[in-house]
């Protein structure tokens, strides 16, 4: 059953838009976006899974095999990300404010709660 599985195009095209879509978030935004990210496709997987009538275990190989996909091409995305950075932080003049998005963006700081200074 997984050798009719694999030899399908179909799976081939996911796992390689996956990787690239992934790619592209690693380029641009943090590890937390992933999470939706993969929820999303999930849901697509799923829908298109039922509108064609593939079987249960041909949709969970599909499924598992573009979170590996995104994760992956994320990965290489953020390794990519991180060796273009100039000076090492990626930060480049002041900050915007924040945004909903901005969360999710690799350049925006994270809030930290600042240390009680041992200055007393």
């Amino acid at each position: 059953m997984i050798e009719a599985v694999l030899n399908h195009s179909a799976i081939l095209g996911v796992l390689a838009a996956s990787f690239f879509g992934g790619l592209g978030l690693g380029l641009r935004f943090r590890v937390l976006i992933l999470l939706p990210t993969v929820i999303a496709c999930i849901l697509v997987i799923c829908a298109v899974g039922i509108a064609f009538r593939i079987g249960l275990w041909s949709g969970v190989i599909a499924i598992a095999l573009n979170a590996l996909g995104l994760q992956t091409g994320y990965l290489v995305g953020a390794c990519i990300s991180f060796a273009l950075r100039p000076g090492g932080n990626g930060a480049i003049g002041k900050a915007a404010p924040p945004t909903f998005l901005s969360f999710f963006e690799r350049g925006a700081p994270l809030r930290r709660m600042d240390r009680p200074s041992d200055n007393s």
